[in-house]
């Protein structure tokens, strides 16, 4: 018998929808009235757009930055997903959704410097991350390394440039795989560009989210370092 609980669905007020680039929509969700929604950085949340079709997304923004829900959402706008999100989020302005789902967290025991791997909207589980561990100033060591197609793609460059300068021990570095004319910065796939970079992999906490080759072939790359499979944490990894 599955006595697995299932978490209520809560009905949110979206407070902003606006489209970051072409293809991907950004949204600021805030639960109705007497309604409260708890979890975790790194920690997921299902949009239920209709009875049959449910949409996975990871939640963009650290608990720490207050009561509203920052979500990153890539959509065909041909698809009925973004027909949907679109009548829903931004015609109606009120979104169904349930949770939190997932482990990738934050280990508060652990002293390790983090390497934090994006690609494409994989970004906003890890910037969750990344934020609770600023929030936390614990003197660790945070490397995030941000894959995209195009530079266009890299579509919160701003504020990774304020969390460098402000923060002695954060580093960023964007990598392009696609549209490089004219880029100077780290080409290729995300998890080489970190390879290249990091020479004690092995020592770190790390984090990935992307699609899911990337996350195997980083997890295969890491572990391949000396990295132990316990010290790399990834959705796309639950049954690995």
């Amino acid at each position: 018998m599955n006595t697995e609980r299932v978490p209520p669905k809560i009905y949110c007020n979206v407070r902003d929808a606006q489209f970051v680039t072409t293809d991907i929509i950004q949204l600021f969700l805030r639960p109705g009235a007497d309604q409260t929604f708890s979890y975790r950085a790194g920690q997921y949340l299902k949009i239920h757009l209709t009875h049959e079709l449910t949409l996975p997304i990871s939640i963009a923004s650290a608990p720490e930055q207050g009561d509203e829900l920052e979500l990153h959402i890539k959509v065909k706008r041909s698809s009925e997903v973004f027909q949907e999100v679109f009548r829903q989020a931004v015609i109606d302005r009120v979104l169904a959704i349930s949770g939190p789902y997932g482990n990738c967290t934050l280990n508060p025991a652990s002293q390790r410097p983090l390497l934090l791997l994006a690609a494409g909207t994989g970004f906003g589980q890890i910037k969750a991350l990344a934020e609770d561990a600023l929030h936390k100033s614990d003197g660790r060591d945070i490397r995030l390394y941000w894959g995209a197609r195009r530079e266009k793609d890299l579509y919160m460059l701003p504020l990774l440039e304020r969390w460098v300068s402000l923060c002695a021990s954060f580093r960023f570095t964007p990598v392009l795989s696609d549209d490089t004319h004219g880029w100077n910065g780290r080409t290729g796939y995300v998890q080489d560009a970190a390879l290249q970079e990091v020479d004690d992999i092995a020592e770190h906490d790390v984090y990935a989210s992307g699609p899911r080759e990337m996350v195997l072939a980083a997890y295969q790359a890491f572990a391949a370092r000396g990295l132990p499979r316990p010290h790399i944490h990834a959705d796309a990894l639950a049954n690995v």
